[in-house]
């Protein structure tokens, strides 16, 4: 925002842009792509990432940029794409035939093929013996 972008990423099936909407985790729009010394983060929140010298940020669902994305002339075919055309339209000669296409077009992020954990967490379970739902009378008289 700071440089002057407003539009961050594009819609899923239309391809209309998409803006900045929330400030946290809740931001819907903002997904990016962000490499660093430290690796990728694919389908990043642009809101929950901390601005840093050497990031290099680029918005998912979008080609070449979010700005000038080559399939937002589907915006414009709308009306001539309800929900789950290509379910019905695509089915002859076979699905296989367009499916890399369309989930190229709809896919998100790119991963890191590399990537290694960092760490690797022990799961825990924990176990209650009694658990009370509810804090009205009914709900009291079981905790007592």
């Amino acid at each position: 925002l700071a440089s002057g972008r407003a539009i961050v990423g594009r819609s899923f099936k239309y391809h209309r842009p998409r803006g900045i909407w929330g400030s946290g985790v809740e931001e819907p729009n903002a997904l990016v792509d962000v490499e660093s010394a430290g690796g990728r983060m694919p389908n990043a929140r642009a809101t929950t990432v901390q601005a840093r010298d050497g990031l290099t940020v680029k918005s998912v669902n979008a080609s070449p940029t979010a700005l000038a994305d080559r399939n937002a002339v589907l915006d414009r075919l709308a009306r001539f794409l309800p929900a789950a055309f290509y379910y019905k339209t695509f089915m002859w000669p076979d699905w296989h035939l367009f499916e890399p296409r369309i989930r190229a077009m709809a896919g998100l992020g790119v991963v890191d093929r590399n990537w290694k954990p960092r760490h690797v967490s022990d799961q825990i379970n924990h176990h209650c013996d009694v658990l009370v739902v509810g804090a009205g009378p009914a709900g009291l008289a079981a905790a007592a």
